[in-house]
């Protein structure tokens, strides 16, 4: 992209923009308006185009989103995990009491329960209202604004593109839906009446765990929006739709019930969930699209070579104790 203002100009190059990048290139402009060579020009100014707080996609029982609050939250949860990043003034009271909190809840328990709750909201007296048994409701208000004036309709503009990719790979909302009610019977948990897919442009992970992430990136190979990907998409779909069943799971309660207590044993617990609910994916995925050529599930089972054999022998006893000692002697980590 080129900006011209009489003999001044400035070229942006590179790949799609990052939030650290979006946060750069503010930066950058306030610098390019002080520089002496164009001191007396007025700055230019490109117009900001309206998005939405939220862009929500209802297709029956599956409903695909990118949201304004889900993505500042995620945003706020990865720079309260990593607190030597670097943050512009107007956001570093948020990341502040952010870390305040996530310091005293070490376990993505709170980062997904909370992630969730916004994703259901439209406005922002809902969306403090979901946060406010955290304690991160007034943390959240005061960087909205920063965010939704210089980050949001940047990050917008990918994750709804990535939307519509999704929307064109995925079957008919009425497949989805059967699915998504086989899923839950595979892991023993109670169906939901509706299944929410969030996308968004920020990393989404919790602590750096691939295995455990809070919404969909744009950037995950599963969006690609290739045809040939279209089982990718469907598994990857399924699999979020897993770890958000993880709270009426009786799989998950029965690995959990067998876990050491403390924050190692509840990480763990959801590591090993998480790998439940791939396969469960895996074998929605394959009745979805009628192929065995996924990589997506994959990938993440590839993590613990050892378990597919063990699902494949003992899926049928899955929510047992003795599945979830199995389970976790089986796991190499």
């Amino acid at each position: 992209m080129t900006v011209r203002s009489g003999t001044c100009t400035t070229t942006t190059r590179g790949a799609r923009p990052r939030l650290v990048r979006v946060l750069f290139a503010v930066s950058l402009a306030f610098v390019l308006a002080a520089s002496p060579g164009c001191a007396d020009e007025a700055p230019v100014r490109l117009p900001t185009r309206s998005v939405p707080r939220v862009a929500r996609r209802d297709d029956g029982g599956l409903v695909l989103q990118a949201s304004a609050f889900v993505e500042l939250h995620v945003w706020l949860v990865f720079l309260a995990t990593h607190p030597r990043t670097h943050v512009p003034d107007a956001v570093a009271s948020a990341k502040t009491r952010y870390a305040e909190v996530f310091a005293d809840e070490p376990s993505d328990a709170l980062a997904r329960a909370t992630t969730e709750a916004l994703a259901a909201c439209d406005d922002l007296p809902c969306a403090k209202k979901a946060l406010t048994t955290a304690r991160l409701d007034d943390a959240f208000e005061s960087a909205l604004p920063y965010f939704e004036k210089n980050i949001w309709p940047q990050a917008f503009a990918h994750a709804d593109r990535a939307l519509s990719r999704l929307r064109a790979a995925l079957p008919d909302a009425s497949i989805v839906t059967s699915l998504v009610t086989a899923l839950a019977k595979a892991l023993l948990a109670d169906d939901a009446p509706v299944a929410r897919l969030d996308v968004v442009h920020e990393s989404p992970l919790y602590e750096d765990d691939p295995l455990a992430p809070l919404a969909l990136e744009d950037t995950a190979p599963c969006l690609r929006g290739q045809k040939r990907d279209d089982p990718e998409a469907l598994a990857c779909s399924l699999f979020q739709v897993a770890l958000a069943m993880r709270s009426t799971s009786r799989i998950y309660q029965s690995i959990d019930a067998e876990a050491e207590h403390g924050h190692a044993g509840r990480r763990r617990t959801m590591r090993l969930y998480a790998l439940v609910a791939a396969h469960a994916a895996r074998i929605g995925a394959r009745a979805g699209s009628s192929t065995t050529n996924e990589s997506f599930t994959a990938g993440l089972l590839a993590r613990e070579p050892e378990l597919e054999a063990f699902f494949v022998a003992r899926w049928p006893s899955r929510g047992t104790p003795d599945f979830a000692r199995g389970l976790s002697q089986a796991a190499t980590r």
